[in-house]
C-alpha cells in the first residue's frame, strides 16, 4: 500500500473503506471530465439472478467472472480520459495485474496495476474503481446508483466522475520525447539545481507532494538531500522529465 504524502488520518480513512489506496486521478483544465453520455459500453457486465438480494459472495463471484470485461471498461475509460490512442497505449503501457477486490465492507472495487513507459523512464501507477455498492452503504444516496448490482460502463464512468469512494483514472500525458537523454543526465541536472550531490530517496513518480494538482500527467524525478548538516539545512525538489523544469526548496533536515 502506498500512501505517498497523504496525511496519516486521511490514509487511515481510505484504508478502512477500501483496504488499499486507489489512485487519486486529477483532471487538468486541458482534459475535461468525461460525461456518462459520452460512453460506449462494452457489453457491460450485468447482474445475474444469483447475485440478487445483496448476496455479497455471489456478487463477488459474478464480478470476478467478468474481470476481463471490467478490464476493457477500465481501458476504454483510460484512453478516453487521457485522449490516448490504442497504438500509443499498447507501446507505452504495461499492465502488471488486475482483479476484483471483495474484502471491502461497502461494496466491490476493481483495481489495475500498470507501468507507463516514457523512453528510458518507467512510472508505476494503479487505478481503483467502485463497481458495486451494497444496499447497506448509506453514502452517495444522492446519486442515481443502483445497489447490489454490477456496474456497466456508464455507471463506472459516473463513479469516476463523482469520485465515489475515490474512484479514479490516473492522468497520463502522452509524451513523444523526454528533456533528458537518460537517468544520469536528469539526476546530474537535479543535483546542480539542488546545490548538492548528496541526494537520496531519488525516485520516479507521477505523484508530486506539494504540487497542485498532485498528479498532472507528467513523469517526475523526486528526491531530497543534505546541503549543510551542521546548519540543519536540507533541500527537496522534483524534475519534470518532459518539460525539463526543476523545482527545489530548502528546509530543515531535522525538526526539533
Amino acid at each position: 500500500m502506498r500512501c505517498y504524502s497523504l496525511s496519516i488520518v486521511r490514509c487511515a480513512v481510505v484504508v478502512l473503506m477500501f483496504g488499499s489506496i486507489p489512485a487519486l486521478a486529477q483532471q487538468s483544465d486541458g482534459i475535461p471530465t468525461m460525461k456518462t453520455d459520452d460512453v460506449l459500453t462494452h457489453g457491460a457486465p450485468p447482474s445475474s439472478s444469483s447475485a440478487a438480494g445483496g448476496d455479497a459472495e455471489a456478487l463477488c463471484r459474478d464480478a470476478r467472472a467478468r474481470r476481463d470485461a471490467y478490464f476493457e471498461i477500465w481501458k476504454s475509460q483510460f484512453l478516453k480520459r487521457n485522449r490516448m490512442d490504442r497504438a500509443h497505449f499498447d507501446s507505452h503501457v504495461v499492465v502488471r495485474k488486475y482483479d476484483v477486490e471483495c474484502g471491502w465492507v461497502s461494496g466491490l472495487s476493481f483495481r489495475v496495476e500498470y507501468t507507463v513507459k516514457f523512453d528510458w523512464a518507467a512510472i508505476e501507477a494503479h487505478d481503483q474503481i467502485v463497481i458495486v455498492l451494497y444496499e447497506s452503504e448509506s453514502a452517495y444516496r444522492h446519486l442515481p446508483i443502483k445497489r447490489d448490482h454490477l456496474f456497466d460502463e456508464s455507471e463506472v464512468a459516473l463513479a469516476i466522475d463523482k469520485s465515489v469512494f475515490f474512484s479514479g483514472i490516473s492522468l497520463v500525458k502522452p509524451a513523444a520525447k523526454l528533456a533528458f537523454p537518460n537517468h544520469a543526465a536528469a539526476l546530474e541536472a537535479f543535483r546542480t539545481k539542488a546545490g548538492t550531490r548528496d541526494l537520496d530517496n531519488v525516485r520516479l513518480a507521477f505523484y508530486v507532494p506539494g504540487n497542485v494538482p498532485r498528479i498532472d500527467g507528467y513523469p517526475y524525478m523526486l528526491g531530497r538531500g543534505i546541503v549543510d548538516a551542521g546548519k540543519n539545512l536540507c533541500v527537496e525538489g522534483h524534475v519534470n522529465l518532459v518539460t525539463g523544469e526543476i523545482v527545489t526548496w530548502n528546509n530543515a533536515c531535522i525538526v526539533h
